[in-house]
C-alpha cells in the first residue's frame, strides 16, 4: 500500500504532523486550495512541556527529585570508559558565533563501536521557516553513518499541527522538516511514529514515506528469527487447539454412546402383547415394538404404558426391583 502511494496509484491520502515544540515544517504552495493544507497552532499542557524540558517536573516541584548539581558537586562523570578522545579536528571555538552555511567539525564516539570519529555540523536556513543544524556522524572504524536535524533558536511558545492532502506527485515533492519532539501520521496506512521514535530529518515527503518502508523492511530483517520463531509457535498453538477440539468432541460422542447404551442396570424395555420384560437384553424385540426408558441407579422405577387396542385401553403397570 505505500508503494503504491509512493507510485501516485492510491491519491489522495492525508499525511500530518504533531510538534508540542513547534519545529516541524511542511512546504506550503500558494496553488493550495481550501483544507488541502493546514496549520494550528495551540498552547502546550503543563506535560508537554516537562517532555520538551521547559518545565521543572512533579519529583522537583515536590522536593523528592535529586539535588541540584551545585549542591552535590560530585555528581559528575569521571572515569569514563573509553574516554572522549583529546585530539582530532576541532574548528568549533565557544567564543564564535556559527556562521550559517560554514561546516564544522568536532571529535566524538562512534555508538556502533565506541572508537573515535568526527562530526559534522552545519547551520541551514529554511526559507519561510527557521534555521535548523543538520549533524551527520561517519565512522571510519566500522562504517557507522548518521543524519540528524537539530532545530536552532528558542523554542516557540506555542506548539504546531499540520495536516496536509497529498493529491498530486508533485506534492510528493514538497519539503518536511520533522524534529525528534514530532509525531508522525498517516491514517491511509495507520502509521503513527510516536514522538523521540526517530529522529529529526529534513527532507521530503516522497523520501520520507520511503525511509519509514526501508525502516519496516529492516525491522522486518533483523527480527526474522523472532518472526519465524513466533509464527512456529502460532501453528503449535493452532495444532494443539485444533487437537484438543477434536478430542473433546470425541469425548462428547462416548458420553452420548454411553447414555444410550443397553446397559442392564440402568435400562427398562417394555413390550406390547404378551412378551415379558427382557432385563438383561438377551431377547430383542422389533423397535417399533417396544421402547427404552433410562431409570438411573434407583432401587424401582415404575413405567405407565398406554396401551392402544379396537378396544377400551389399559394402563398397564409393571415394577422392577433388585432381585430377591
Amino acid at each position: 500500500k505505500l508503494r503504491n502511494m509512493l507510485d501516485g496509484s492510491s491519491f489522495p491520502f492525508t499525511i500530518s504532523i504533531d510538534d508540542p515544540a513547534g519545529n516541524s515544517w511542511i512546504e506550503p504552495s500558494p496553488r493550495d486550495h481550501a483544507g488541502k493544507y493546514t496549520r494550528r497552532e495551540y498552547l502546550r499542557t503543563r506535560e508537554q512541556n516537562e517532555a520538551l524540558g521547559l518545565e521543572d517536573g512533579k519529583a522537583q516541584r515536590d522536593g523528592t527529585g535529586a539535588p541540584d548539581t551545585e549542591i552535590r558537586p560530585e555528581y559528575k562523570a569521571t572515569q569514563m570508559t573509553p574516554a572522549m578522545p583529546d585530539g582530532g579536528v576541532n574548528n568549533v571555538d565557544a567564543d564564535d558565533e556559527i556562521v550559517e552555511n560554514r561546516v564544522y567539525s568536532f571529535p566524538a564516539t562512534c555508538p556502533g563501536c565506541m572508537k573515535p570519529c568526527d562530526t559534522n555540523m552545519k547551520m541551514v536556513n529554511i526559507p519561510h521557516f527557521k534555521q535548523v543544524v543538520v549533524m551527520s556522524t561517519v565512522c571510519d572504524h566500522c562504517g557507522y553513518r548518521s543524519n540528524e536535524i537539530k532545530t536552532g533558536g528558542e523554542i516557540p511558545e506555542k506548539g504546531c499541527r499540520i495536516t496536509m492532502s497529498v493529491e498530486r506527485p508533485e506534492d510528493l515533492a514538497r519539503d518536511i522538516l520533522k524534529s525528534e519532539s514530532c509525531r508522525l501520521i498517516c491514517p491511509g496506512l495507520e502509521l503513527d511514529v510516536q514522538p523521540g521514535t526517530v529522529g529529526g530529518r529534513f527532507t521530503t515527503i516522497e523520501e520520507k514515506l520511503s525511509a519509514v518502508h526501508t525502516d519496516q523492511k529492516h525491522l522486518e530483517q533483523k527480527n526474522h528469527e523472532l518472526v519465524t520463531a513466533y509464527e512456529e509457535k502460532s501453528r503449535s498453538q493452532q495444532q494443539i487447539q485444533k487437537l484438543y477440539q477434536s478430542l473433546k468432541s470425541q469425548v462428547m460422542a462416548s458420553h452420548v454412546q454411553t447414555a444410550a447404551s443397553d446397559d442392564a442396570e440402568n435400562t427398562l424395555q417394555t413390550v406390547t402383547g404378551s412378551r415379558l420384560i427382557d432385563r438383561l437384553g438377551t431377547s430383542r424385540a422389533p423397535q417399533s415394538q417396544y421402547a427404552q426408558f433410562s431409570a438411573g441407579h434407583r432401587g424401582a422405577e415404575q413405567i405407565h404404558s398406554r396401551q392402544r387396542s379396537s378396544g377400551s385401553g389399559g394402563i398397564t403397570a409393571q415394577y422392577s426391583g433388585p432381585a430377591g
